[in-house]
């Protein structure tokens, strides 16, 4: 009887304990970019946890994925809005008491709240890095372009400077709370300097107009890396070559690779490029670092942790040397070899004309039948036409850390890996034929710690991969350079032209009506039926919490292109990264989801740029066309041609949560359908406030009339309200 009675009592006790009233949190709440690390869901009664960060406030106060928090210092936590608007009105180092539900049974338990900075711990810099400022930089901000003249004259005639000044300040302020951890210049400068962002495209776009070698491309890449390029430049070489040469020339280039790894032990170089893959497959799979395992988490950190103790300035300097290589082999009659004996390799057939094994690894010289290669450990492969086939594994320590193949005709299959550098270089460079290239992930101008680079010069090609390829790289540069044809490039996600971490990731298609396909893959990131993630298509992808983007670039030089993808494409910028869509010329259609066609999401930069032609834009659901969220830029611009944007919410000119968002068409007659935007400064509430407005705007500045579908815009028209909302056509 005793202890039915205390079962009563402590049910009593519990159930009076859950229906205590609890205060309503009171408006206008401060922002002190108070955080406890957790994502959460709405509920009935509360939110749900889904995500507790590893090493956060909430872990260490015993919280856990499940629980159910009802209250925070008393007061009534009943929606996700509420629990961020709370914890971000406490001071970091304060300490809030949290209630919660965790199997019917009530708790509590008190949290630090710290600053974001310090949740995302691997971001702090031992010291402040200093940002130089790079010679680009300084003829950015020496000129101005019609696009920043126009938003500068539109504030002083409405009096919006102010608006803009606070913005650019916050955007400032968010540079230097997270700290900057591998932050490229190029980012760091237009997120203090959001209206220079046509002049970076504009230069970006000129280097690449230019760049017809591969030394150019490396020479762009090293300096958006911030590495010195004026030593690429290397002596003369000789115009023939003898297999000694050749093979004095890539052991030079070999030694250069392992002075990269000069603050490594061999046992951390090993380690760290037989986990890379690793961490591509979780990135792959999950599209951030701390879901998953635990275990699985503290492993990706390891691999990053040893790729920031790489030197990238010798792997920059050996893909130099190796260019040059290439070079004086543009012609198959330059290598001299010797008329001997010797017997296939396993894993080969068809007819060689020279084997040899190597230190290295085997240098082989085909014949123009055709070939199969099959071997992991190859140095080097000079092919001399036929239909060839090529089987790359996937790279590993075991395989040679300096990979060249060159072949010289035939309509080619490569499978698998091509071009794709982990802990060294590869070139894969064919002259002639429509091939085809196909492989899973890692592959076809890849890089992690390295230089990878797959150039086709001509024929009518097609590549077809997973994931994680088609120009994309983190710790180096990955390239895809195709001169001539059309051709069709088909993805799953994560891939054509992504820059992740210190990264230069580069497709550059230079001519032909081509077909860049990345979407129905993925499922999408929202959990939405029926829509898929792309995560391609010029994006600059940063780690969020765990370091900054890099740079991401799909360049199209000429052609009637046709663009579809998934989530977060097409000129997009992700988590202190720079992503970039250009096409010079054509009559092009773009298809996206959202966060699509020139968008941006937490301290980013994403442009699309399209110079000339008659385009039709479509995006399906929210965030596109010109659109900034959480402390980022957007910009949609489109120079030339008779176009038509359709799109759903916060699009066309339109930004939210502290950002900018920017459409700017400068001549045609254009027609814009959206949902909501249409040069739309919207909410900054989401995140607390940073104490700045939004600038969202869509500018018209041709001379033909336009047709748009939201009350208030109209042909010749010019309208301004608080937001900060710009829409102006002329």
């Amino acid at each position: 009887m005793i202890s039915v009675a205390l079962l009563i009592c402590s049910s009593f006790l519990s159930a009076l304990a859950q229906t205590q009233p609890y205060k309503h949190l009171p408006n206008n709440l401060p922002s002190h970019y108070g955080v406890i690390g957790v994502d959460a869901l709405d509920h009935r009664e509360g939110v749900i946890l889904v995500r507790v960060f590893p090493d956060g406030p909430a872990e260490s106060a015993g919280l856990q994925p499940g629980d159910r928090i009802i209250a925070i210092d008393g007061y009534r936590i009943s929606t996700t809005d509420a629990l961020s608007q709370y914890v971000q009105s406490v001071h970091p180092g304060s300490r809030a008491q949290v209630t919660f539900q965790r199997n019917g049974e009530q708790a509590k338990r008190s949290v630090e709240v710290t600053d974001v900075g310090h949740l995302y711990g691997f971001m702090r810099d031992e010291e402040p890095t200093f940002f130089p400022a790079a010679r680009r930089h300084t003829q950015w901000t020496d000129s101005s372009s019609q696009i920043e003249n126009i938003v500068l004259n539109w504030a002083q005639t409405y009096g919006a400077t102010p608006a803009l000044d606070s913005l650019r300040e916050a955007l400032h302020r968010e540079t230097e709370r997270y700290g900057a951890n591998a932050r490229l210049s190029d980012i760091h400068y237009l997120l203090n300097n959001p209206l220079k962002t046509a002049q970076a495209t504009d230069h970006i776009a000129a280097e690449l107009k230019r760049a017809l070698t591969i030394g150019d491309h490396l020479n762009i890449a090293g300096h958006h890396l911030d590495l010195e390029t004026q030593k690429l430049k290397t002596a003369s070489q000789p115009t023939t070559l003898t297999v000694d040469q050749l093979l004095e020339l890539l052991t030079h280039t070999a030694a250069q690779v392992d002075s990269a790894f000069v603050h490594l032990t061999s046992t951390d170089r090993q380690m760290l490029v037989d986990s890379i893959p690793f961490l591509m497959a979780h990135f792959a799979k999950h599209g951030r670092l701390d879901r998953g395992k635990r275990s699985e988490y503290e492993a990706c950190l390891s691999t990053l942790l040893l790729a920031k103790k790489v030197d990238l300035q010798p792997l920059l300097l050996a893909a130099a040397q190796l260019e040059q290589l290439v070079a004086i082999l543009s012609k198959s009659s330059t290598l001299y070899y010797p008329k001997e004996q010797f017997q296939t390799p396993n894993g080969l057939s068809g007819p060689l004309l020279y084997a040899r094994e190597t230190p290295l690894g085997w240098i082989l010289i085909g014949s123009n039948k055709a070939n199969f290669y099959g071997r992991d450990d190859i140095l080097c492969i000079i092919e001399l036409g036929g239909d060839d086939v090529y089987a790359m594994a996937p790279p590993s320590s075991e395989r040679p850390s300096v990979r060249l193949y060159i072949d010289y005709g035939g309509n080619d299959h490569y499978l698998g890996e091509s071009g794709s550098a982990v802990g060294g270089i590869e070139f894969v460079v064919d002259y002639e034929g429509n091939d085809l290239y196909t492989g899973d992930s890692i592959t076809q101008g890849f890089s992690f710690c390295g230089i990878g680079l797959l150039w086709d010069s001509s024929g009518n090609d097609q590549y077809i991969s997973k994931h994680l390829a088609q120009g994309a790289a983190f710790f180096g540069a990955g390239l895809l350079i195709d001169d001539a044809g059309s051709d069709f490039y088909a993805l799953g996600h994560k891939g054509q032209g992504l820059g992740g971490m210190l990264g230069w990731g580069l497709l550059a298609d230079r001519s032909g009506e081509d077909l860049y396909l990345a979407d129905h893959h993925a499922p999408s990131t929202y959990g939405v039926e029926r829509e898929f993630a792309g995560w391609a298509q010029g994006v600059g992808f940063g780690f969020r919490g765990q370091g900054s983007g890099g740079i991401g670039i799909l360049y199209d030089r000429q052609g009637n292109d046709r663009y579809q993808a998934g989530e977060f494409s097409q000129g997009l910028g992700y988590f202190f990264a720079l992503g970039v869509l250009y096409d010079q010329a054509g009559d092009d259609i773009y298809r996206g989801r959202r966060y699509t066609q020139g968008a941006s999401a937490h301290q980013a930069i994403g442009i699309l740029f399209d110079a000339q032609g008659n385009d039709r834009y479509r995006a399906k659901t929210a965030a596109a066309q010109g659109a900034g969220w959480d402390a980022s830029i957007g910009l949609l611009r489109d120079d030339e041609g008779d176009d038509e944007y359709r799109a759903g919410h916060l699009s066309q000119g339109a930004a939210a949560m502290n950002s900018w968002g920017l459409l700017v068409d400068r001549q045609g007659r254009d027609r814009y359908e959206a949902l909501s935007g249409q040069g739309l400064g919207g909410s900054v509430k989401y995140w607390g406030g940073r104490r700045a407005q939004n600038v969202g705007g869509l500018v018209d500045i041709g001379d033909q009339p336009d047709r748009y579908n939201q009350v208030g815009r109209r042909d010749g028209h010019t309208t301004y309200s608080l937001g900060v909302s710009l829409f102006l056509d002329r």
